[in-house]
């Protein structure tokens, strides 16, 4: 009898606990090269406001390393020119542009 509780208890423990799992937090990676219009993003990034929306900012220094980055997945997302999309975009078809501005 002793071993049917046991049995039944530790069923009914692994059944309880099968379900539950540590969130982990994954930071949604995004690349930006030093463009001036981008000010605003590292000025969140330097005020702590990225952080608490677990957002990490790739700072890159060519377009070329941007567009490598995304291409390659090691960047969820990027800030880019009209000629970064348009050469992703025929790689990738399904590739939309979220925000787009014209401002220089």
């Amino acid at each position: 009898m002793r071993y049917l509780f046991l049995l039944v208890l530790s069923f009914f423990m692994s059944a309880l606990f099968t379900g539950c799992e540590a969130q982990k937090s994954t930071k949604l990676k995004i690349s930006a090269t030093t463009w001036i219009g981008y000010t605003p993003l590292y000025y969140a990034k330097e005020k702590g406001w990225l952080d608490e929306l677990d957002i990490k900012l790739l700072h890159l220094s060519s377009l070329s390393e941007n567009m490598y980055l995304f291409d390659s997945g090691n960047s969820d997302a990027y800030v880019g020119t009209q000629y970064e999309y348009a050469q992703l975009s025929s790689k990738m078809p399904s590739l939309t542009p979220i925000v787009m501005f014209d401002r220089s």
